[in-house]
Order: C-alpha cells, then structure tokens, then sequence
C-alpha cells in the first residue's frame, strides 16, 4: 500500500512559527506533525510515502535523510511553483502502482478508523473516496443516502452547487483531509496546472463516476493550520491521550 502526505504548504497563518520552519514539521510532543502522521500510515499498512513539498523544502528533506530506517520507503516530489492538491498529485504519477492509495494532509490529526475507511473504498469500487464529518466549516459537501459526493456548499459565498441528481436525502458534512483514490482516476484528471483536486471530483461527479464520502462520525479530527487550533490540538494531546491510541500502536 502507498500514500502521500500533502506537505508543501507555506502555513502562512502558523506566522511566527513558519517563518523558518515548515508547517510539516510543527512539532507536536516534541515530534514533529509530519513523522505522527508518517508513522500512522505506516501502521495502517502503508509501506512506501511521497511527499511534496516546496516551502522550506530543504529541511523537510533533510529530516527525511536523517530519520531512523524503519522499513518505509520515503520519497519526495519538489514543486517550484505551489500546484495545489490536485495538480501535487498529478506530478507523482509515476510513483503509483495498481492499488488504492491514501492522500493525507500533513497538518491535521483524525483518529478515525481509516482501515475501515480503505476497506469501503474497495468493497463500493470507488474511484475516490473522501473521509468526512458532520461538523461546522466554511465550505461543505453535499452527500446523499449512498454516500455519492452530490455537490458543494461554500458558505461565504452563500453558494451552493449541485453536481449530480442524490439518491435519497442529502446531508452537509465537512472534509477531513484525507482521501483513498484509485489510480483509474489519472486518466480521467483532465485538469493541468496548479488546481484543487475537489474540482476534479465534483466535475466526476457530475459525470457519474463513483466518488463517495466515508462519514467518520463522531471522531476527533483537528487542523493544526493556525496558532490557535494547534495550542488547542497540543491541549487536548495532553489532556486525552485516549483519544491519540492510533498514533501510539
């Protein structure tokens, strides 16, 4: 099994912090958020990473050079120019194999159960599949009865946008972060350049391929990308360590 950990954010809201250090080394206990998430993929199975990176990407590099070898092949693919999570994606082509793969924010922490997450994916024969949550954010999916990604709903802008017929009742949930794609989707990415990958999914959808959302119910999931919501995160860290047992298999 492989993943990619989206790594080459400049983390601009994490200032003072980031002004010389990459946002994916923000350390938690001492640790830095990458190697949490590196080694939480890894205990899923996960036996080869790619990374992109751009930002202070030297550093990233040369904490990977100086990891402990523990078996994890690790590579890394350099943007000159940011290209967003779906263009990031599409320059690591060559990297894949036949088999689903996990895409993962460097910067969040979700305990949950993602095997279950990857076993849905396979067992619905999804082309993507989006972990998400009913929960409050800016921008929402629109989800229905048998989990079809059906739309988005961008609160600021008061927008909401539907990009295929639901089956059954439609809930807005909001997206975690982490994805299970399968490389049938390369394809079928006619989008080129720096670009998002929900636009590529919400175009499928409107086309009918089988992008789904996995809803991860009531589990703990947080994004370290501002001062506060990493203070908060470290907070809870601290004070539930129950609830991090996936990060300490």
């Amino acid at each position: 099994m492989k993943a990619m950990i989206l790594a080459a954010g400049k983390g601009t809201r994490l200032q003072p912090i980031t002004l010389a250090l990459p946002k994916a080394l923000v350390p938690v206990d001492n640790i830095p958020a990458l190697e949490w998430t590196i080694q939480r993929l890894k205990y899923l199975g996960v036996t080869s990473v790619i990374l992109n990176t751009h930002y202070l990407a030297d550093q990233i590099k040369q904490y990977l050079k100086n990891r402990p070898a523990d078996g994890l092949k690790i590579e890394t693919s350099h943007e000159e120019e940011i290209l967003g999570t779906g263009g990031g994606l599409l320059k690591t082509l060559d990297f894949w194999d036949d088999s689903p793969f996990f895409l993962h924010n460097a910067d969040i922490f979700c305990n949950a159960d993602l095997k279950q997450a990857y076993q849905y994916h396979l067992q619905a024969q999804n082309l993507a599949t989006l972990c998400v949550q009913e929960r409050e954010t800016q921008t929402r999916l629109l989800v229905d009865e048998s989990g079809f990604l059906c739309g988005i709903h961008y609160y600021k802008k008061d927008l909401r946008v539907q990009t295929r017929p639901p089956e059954g009742k439609v809930y807005e949930a909001g997206f975690s972060g982490i994805h299970v794609i399968s490389p049938s989707i390369f394809p079928v990415m006619t989008e080129s350049g720096s670009f998002s990958i929900i636009d590529t999914y919400l175009r499928l959808s409107h086309m009918k391929y089988p992008v789904r959302c996995f809803n991860t119910g009531s589990c703990y999931w947080k994004d370290i990308g501002t001062i506060q919501k990493l203070e908060e995160f470290r907070q809870d860290w601290i004070t539930h360590p129950e609830w991090f047992a996936c990060y300490h298999p």
